[in-house]
């Protein structure tokens, strides 16, 4: 065996590429600002689209009550005209 070890051994002792590269991509603790938050806008899309969701939810919901009571009023005259005989 050579005195360096082997290229086991060397191999292991050189720092792994894909984690230094992974590292030195991460950010630090104080690299986020004021300024980097609020140009985030994934939250923002988030709410909005949910906004929109409640909204057509809420006119569907409204759509349907009056359809409904239009077609009981419907139901109730064509009741009563065939016991009426008419």
């Amino acid at each position: 065996m050579s005195k360096d070890g082997g290229p086991l051994m060397q191999a292991a002792k050189q720092p792994d590429r894909c984690s230094m590269n992974l590292t030195s991509q991460l950010p630090s603790k104080g690299s986020h600002s004021l300024s980097s938050f609020i140009q985030d806008e994934l939250g923002a899309t988030a709410i909005e689209y949910g906004l929109i969701g409640a909204l057509i939810s809420i006119v569907a919901i409204a759509a349907m009550t009056a359809i409904g009571t239009s077609l009981k009023a419907t139901f109730t005259t064509v009741t009563n005209a065939f016991a009426g005989g008419n």
